[in-house]
């Protein structure tokens, strides 16, 4: 998933930036740019929704923005999504995730001033902005958020003390507590679904695949990286799962978790 939006963002950019158009007997550059309007800090994260035709935007300036790019060259901002916002990391939102039938919206990060429910998931009506639930039971912050193809799991990774992942099951239109996977040292930045499957990547430098009709069993701990694993995603069809690490490597694994090949090898200098 994170790998797709990474994609579908640079593809926009390239779009954006530089347009070449001849008019009359002349040539005549004209360059549009995607200004973000309003965001005042690093963008943590992007995703599109809606076929493409909206963009979200997560930033460390604590604010989230919905943009209509429907048309790649007029991109309009609809509405801006703040929560609490205190001094230094409080408020700062790390991870967001839409669910596959675009109704809701997942925040995570380090949402409240109170460490107790600093590392609670906000749940927001997409239509709206409202928040229509909080999910409680980390306590570390939330690095990393995914939602099931079918919408039935939303699965949700944290570092800090915790240092867990948390499948959250949906029951109408609320999401419940259903499992904690456990067994990580270190936190987790990396989670993506197949119909079938989870897996995630963590700092212990592990990746872990789950069986999501097996109530989440672990199928595999993957142990191929040396350093710690920021990313993982899995192939739209779910046959594939791909894996990067701080190692500077792309690893490429079957659905069980079976090494095929390195996509990429360390640079020497």
């Amino acid at each position: 998933m994170k790998a797709r939006r990474l994609l579908n963002t640079f593809g926009l950019l390239v779009v954006m930036l530089l347009v070449m158009a001849k008019v009359g007997m002349g040539e005549e550059q004209i360059f549009l740019r995607l200004d973000p309007g309003g965001h005042t800090a690093l963008i943590r994260d992007l995703f599109f929704f809606d076929h493409g035709r909206k963009l979200i935007s997560a930033s460390d300036d604590k604010t989230i923005r919905i943009w209509d790019v429907s048309e790649l060259t007029h991109p309009e901002l609809i509405k801006t999504i703040r929560g609490e916002i205190g001094r230094g990391v409080i408020g700062q939102i790390f991870a967001i995730a839409v669910d596959p039938k675009g109704k809701f919206l997942a925040v995570g990060g380090y949402l409240y001033k109170n460490p107790k429910i600093g590392s609670q998931i906000r749940l927001h009506d997409l239509k709206t902005g409202r928040v229509v639930q909080v999910l409680k039971g980390h306590k570390g912050a939330i690095h990393e958020l995914a939602f099931s193809p079918d919408g039935r799991f939303l699965a949700s990774g944290s570092g800090g003390e915790d240092c867990s992942v948390i499948i959250w099951k949906r029951d109408g239109n609320r999401f419940r507590f259903y499992k904690r996977l456990k067994g990580y040292t270190d936190g987790i930045y990396g989670l993506s679904f197949s119909s079938d499957r989870l897996a995630s990547g963590s700092h212990d430098n592990t990746v872990r695949l789950y069986d999501v009709n097996d109530d989440f069993r672990l199928i595999k701990v993957l142990r191929d990286h040396k350093n710690r694993v920021w990313a993982v995603s899995f192939s739209p069809d779910g046959r594939y799962l791909v894996t990067g690490s701080y190692d500077k490597r792309i690893l490429l694994y079957d659905r069980d978790g079976n090494f095929i090949k390195e996509f990429s090898k360390k640079e020497t200098v």
